[in-house]
């Protein structure tokens, strides 16, 4: 995801990105890329780039300075990129409850987009491929998810806070429809079952609703 003057961009096969206040970080993806249209009508259409389903990570952080001195805390890991576009003229979503994330265990990925309410989607992708999938929704905006390949479940949940501080102003006074009445974000294990073993990893989902 992106902040506004601060896109990701690909440079050598790895997508880079550098925030306003010196944090930087790399993604080297291990999956193929998705381009998904979610939905596509004249009024309202939703284009979604999943960049890095999986991917090695490492991030910097600095205070902006340049500095050698301030790039002084690399961070390897294992992330997730995205890009969102979404392009309406009405003033509210044709859906009123999302459930989305995203998971890594093992080698494996898995990313989950479910819309409900209104419009009804389910998209699953697992190693940066789109699958039939079929999602099971579990207390505190967890999933289960089944593929051909074994059986995802979100555990046990640590709460990352209510985002809806981050909208902009100007969306709650001209499009308030837009604004969820709330916005969970969740961390926790994610276990993966399959013929062959069980392996667990981790993963971050997300539960919003629009009134």
């Amino acid at each position: 995801m992106a902040v506004a003057g601060a896109e990701p961009c690909l440079e050598n096969e790895q997508w880079q990105w550098r925030g306003p206040d010196g944090f930087q970080a790399r993604w080297h993806p291990f999956a193929p890329k998705i381009e998904l249209v979610l939905a596509a009508e004249d009024r309202f259409r939703v284009s979604w780039d999943c960049l890095a389903p999986g991917a090695a990570v490492k991030r910097t952080l600095g205070n902006g300075s340049g500095s050698s001195a301030a790039q002084d805390s690399l961070s390897p890991g294992l992330g997730y990129l995205e890009h969102l576009r979404i392009e309406s003229t009405r003033s509210e979503l044709p859906f009123r409850k999302l459930r989305w994330g995203r998971a890594h265990a093992g080698h494996s990925s898995l990313v989950w987009i479910h819309w409900a309410r209104g419009r009804d989607l389910s998209v699953v992708c697992e190693d940066g491929v789109q699958v039939d999938g079929r999602i099971e929704l579990l207390p505190e905006g967890g999933v289960r998810v089944q593929t051909t390949r074994g059986e995802w479940e979100t555990g046990r949940a640590k709460p990352l806070g209510d985002l809806r501080h981050l909208f902009p102003r100007w969306l709650f006074r001209l499009a308030p429809g837009m604004v969820p009445v709330q916005e969970r974000k969740m961390t926790g294990p994610v276990r993966l079952k399959t013929n062959s073993g069980e392996v667990t990893g981790s993963g971050v989902w997300e539960e919003v609703e629009w009134p």
